[in-house]
């Protein structure tokens, strides 16, 4: 399905680890509102959101990461691309050829396609055809040296989150096994923790009253997405 941006195992290998992309995150989170102005911007607060670019395992070349959703939680895990027919892609890198002045798309990240999946299909289609978005998104990543570090991903979950809980994700190293968990606040070491997805909401700002065209500017306000906790204390 959506076979726009097709699926390079090499952009999934480059993924810097998890270590070395909390480390390049503290350096860098000054940009997020930046990058979240070019999302309200274009008007898919609603569609597309920030994600931190890492990786906690390597996959074979012939595998993709594949996320499938329960009822309060999600679990995203290696398939081999040879036996799953049907794929939504729902989180991607992107990079700009400064050449040729081409935004690049891969997608890193799948949900199973599905009657269930008509929300993550609907969003996948509006990124794909979002062009104007890609190119000027991906042309932010690349002047502010950040290509490597930023990605985006499809405001698909529909896991409901109380203010009091967050979504946390712990790694399973063993079975190669990523967890995204419901998880109450007070449970939580929040020195253990790190944000990896952020969404934004549009704030308008009127320009002048003389301003003849009455146009309002887009800016953000940012909303923590997810947070990840590393890897499981023990084989889960």
């Amino acid at each position: 399905m959506l076979t726009k941006f097709q699926y390079n195992p090499t952009a999934f290998e480059q993924l810097n680890h998890f270590d070395v992309a909390k480390s390049l995150l503290e350096t860098n989170s000054h940009h997020i509102d930046e990058l979240g102005d070019v999302i309200c911007q274009y008007g898919l607060e609603d569609v597309v959101g920030l994600c931190l670019l890492h990786k906690h395992f390597e996959l074979n070349p012939d595998e993709c990461m594949v996320k499938e959703m329960a009822q309060s939680a999600a679990y995203i895990r290696p398939f081999s691309i040879n036996y799953v027919q049907s794929l939504i892609p729902c989180a991607w890198r992107l990079g700009f050829n400064t050449e040729s002045g081409q935004c690049v798309v891969y997608p890193l990240e799948f949900v199973p396609y599905s009657e269930k999946a008509e929300l993550a299909y609907n969003l996948a289609h509006s990124i794909n055809n979002a062009s104007g978005f890609l190119l000027d998104f991906s042309r932010k990543l690349e002047e502010m040296g950040l290509t490597d570090v930023f990605g985006i991903f499809s405001l698909h979950s529909d896991i409901e989150i109380n203010d009091n809980e967050i979504l946390l994700e712990t790694t399973n190293l063993r079975n190669r096994i990523l967890s995204l968990v419901v998880t109450s606040k007070d449970e939580v070491d929040w020195k253990e923790i790190t944000e990896t997805t952020w969404k934004f909401t549009a704030i308008k700002e009127e320009l002048d009253e003389l301003d003849p065209l009455g146009i309002c500017i887009a800016h953000c306000r940012r909303h923590c997405g997810s947070h990840c906790r590393g890897h499981c204390p023990i084989p889960c």
